[in-house]
Order: C-alpha cells, then sequence, then structure tokens
C-alpha cells in the first residue's frame, strides 16, 4: 500500500493507517508488522536422530581402485549396530558390457570366505549399493566389485577392489 510520499508499506492494515496521525512520517516501528509462523506455533520438541540403541558400534571404510584394464574408482564402508550391519559402495564405473552387471562382494581374507551384496544399482551417474544384515560380518574386509554375466553364488571378472580399515 502506497503512502505518503509514495513510500510502500508492506503489511500495513487500514486500521493501522487510520490509527498513524501522520501517515507521511509514520515509520516501521508505527506499522503493524506481519506475525512469524514459528511465533504462534508451539516449539517442535528436539528428538535424536537416530534411538540409542541404532548407535554405530563399528565403522570401517576405504577406497576401491581399478583392476587390470577396468576404469573407475569407488568407496566403501561397513557401519556396524547392536542390530547388525550396513555395507554401502558408491563407484564411478563406465556402463558394463550389454547384458551384464556389477555385483558386489565381500570377502575375509584370512579364510577365503566371501558372499555376495548383490548388484549394483545406477543413481545419478554413480553405481550404488547397500547391504544390510543382522549377521556379523566385520571380518569381511576386503570388498571386491565385478562385471556379471549370470548373477550367482560365483564371481565372475574383478573390476574394483578395496579393503576396508
Amino acid at each position: 500500500m502506497m503512502v505518503g510520499s509514495g513510500v510502500m508499506l508492506s503489511g500495513c492494515t487500514k486500521q493501522v493507517l487510520e490509527d498513524v496521525k501522520d501517515v507521511s512520517m509514520a515509520t516501521e516501528s508505527d506499522v503493524e508488522q506481519p506475525v512469524q509462523a514459528d511465533a504462534i506455533m508451539p516449539p517442535t520438541p528436539k528428538v535424536s536422530p537416530e534411538p540409542q540403541s541404532a548407535q554405530a558400534t563399528q565403522n570401517l571404510m576405504g577406497d576401491l581402485k581399478a583392476v587390470g584394464a577396468y576404469q573407475g574408482i569407488g568407496y566403501a564402508a561397513i557401519t556396524g549396530y547392536q542390530e547388525g550391519y550396513t555395507h554401502t559402495v558408491i563407484a564411478q564405473l563406465e556402463a558394463p558390457t550389454e547384458g551384464s552387471v556389477y555385483e558386489g562382494w565381500l570377502v575375509d581374507q584370512s579364510t577365503g570366505d566371501f558372499f555376495s551384496t548383490g548388484v549394483l544399482e545406477l543413481v545419478a551417474d554413480e553405481y550404488q549399493l547397500v547391504y544390510m544384515s543382522e549377521g556379523d560380518f566385520e571380518e569381511y574386509t576386503f570388498v571386491v566389485i565385478t562385471e556379471e554375466t549370470v548373477v550367482d553364488e560365483t564371481p565372475e571378472t574383478h573390476v574394483l577392489e578395496g579393503v576396508m580399515k
């Protein structure tokens, strides 16, 4: 609303203007200010983002490096909780050969035991994998990403490898 000498008073009501004797001399304190929503809303209680039982008990992470003629890089992590473990992989790789996929594997280097953590998915130009388990795999610190023509229990061509520490 324009008043006096062309000054714009925002949030101004007709009643406020009538109450101000000399509108051309109105100051910001003379004009009713809009009420902020948080001034009338009760405060939101502060809540911890994770329950106490979800606090990490173990954190391992490491870089993944290309193997052989493959090019690419990646990052792997394991976070242990009282309820189990979460294994995460993020990799920057070229698209696999047509008909193939990238698959993640965790290896226990002391025993040679290994298991698949699933197929990586392309998300926003990165291949990603999140594997969760109630089991304990803290000894499985060697990560392998393979290019697979058949998704089964046999790893095929190694593309990226790395150790989480």
